[in-house]
């Protein structure tokens, strides 16, 4: 009798182990058919009244992207499929699908940048000169990558909400900051319009 159970125990242990293969497309706790991405749709914000704002602060911010935290900020360097960079995404959004349109010279979003302009931004020809008679000795482009941005600055409102007792912040303006490589000083290469960019 307790053979007969221990061969069934075992027989029934195998069909279940079998039963565990995973497939490649099917490498997680959830298959990728049944995870659903809404990218048609933004949440909004919450309703803000002005008599509910108890108290407002204009904030400026700068996340390094070579800090451990925020590297899902820089890496891939390189795209991948399913994964790129915010600069990546936000370089592809601007110059190639064209769905962020307002971008500015600096943080007061008062001169507006054209697409051209922002390619020229990203992608520049240096030439390198002779001393003595002037001649161009070499031409280089420099095309900005993910891997030159050293980090991004943020404009936003800080305020707290008395009806939802909430400190909340709205994030305005991002621009992302380089190392200029004729110059090495640190400049942002343009700022976009937060509310645009997330629609």
């Amino acid at each position: 009798m307790k053979k007969i159970a221990f061969l069934l125990a075992v027989l029934f242990a195998g069909a279940t182990l079998e039963a565990q293969v995973l497939s490649p497309q099917d490498d997680g706790l959830i298959p990728k058919s049944d995870i659903h991405y809404s990218q048609t749709r933004v949440v909004p914000y919450p309703h803000l009244r002005q008599d509910d704002m108890l108290w407002s602060k204009r904030h400026w911010e700068r996340i390094f992207t070579l800090e451990k935290l925020n590297h899902p900020l820089y890496y891939p360097i390189q795209a991948l499929p399913d994964r790129k960079s915010l600069f990546d995404v936000m370089k592809d959004a601007i110059l190639s699908e064209g769905s962020i349109t307002e971008v500015y010279d600096d943080d007061l979003f008062l001169r507006p940048l054209t697409m051209n302009e922002v390619g020229g931004r990203l992608f520049r020809i240096d030439t390198i000169r002779d001393n003595d008679d002037g001649t161009i000795l070499a031409i280089d482009s420099i095309e900005i990558k993910s891997n030159n941005i050293v980090a991004w600055d943020i404009k936003s409102d800080w305020y707290f909400d008395k009806q939802r007792g909430e400190l909340k912040s709205r994030i305005i303006g991002i621009s992302p900051v380089i190392k200029d490589p004729q110059e090495g000083d640190i400049v942002n290469l343009f700022w976009v319009w937060f509310p645009d960019a997330r629609q």
